[in-house]
């Protein structure tokens, strides 16, 4: 059995009426964060019923490369201080992704223990 990916929900408000500012910053991040190891998605989505909302999923290879990107975003200290400047609040999930449709053959059935 394959390692489970490792996968996070993120709700951001932004300020009200700086929705398209955040995301401009949030863009930056993105391509910031194409290149680095055992990452497999960075997806950002605007909330339909909520016009300040802002809604990512990420998933990573593992733990380890989960912590690795913390780190890497840890040093993008002029886009983390230009994203406060309209982000208003923050909510992570986290969750290990066990399988279901659109997921590669291997992730499709886990055998859970």
């Amino acid at each position: 059995m394959s390692t489970p990916t490792k996968t996070l929900f993120v709700r951001l408000v932004a300020k009200p009426g700086q929705r398209d500012q955040l995301a401009a910053v949030l863009n930056e991040i993105i391509r910031e964060c194409e290149t680095e190891p055992g990452t497999r998605e960075y997806k950002m989505s605007f909330e339909d019923d909520n016009a300040d909302a802002i809604r990512f999923y990420e998933s990573y290879d593992d733990w380890s490369a989960f912590e690795a990107h913390k780190v890497h975003r840890d040093t993008m200290t002029d886009l983390n201080r230009r994203m406060d400047q309209f982000r208003l609040s923050e909510e992570l999930t986290h969750t290990t992704f066990m399988g279901g449709f659109g997921l590669p053959q291997e992730k499709r059935a886990v055998e859970l223990q």
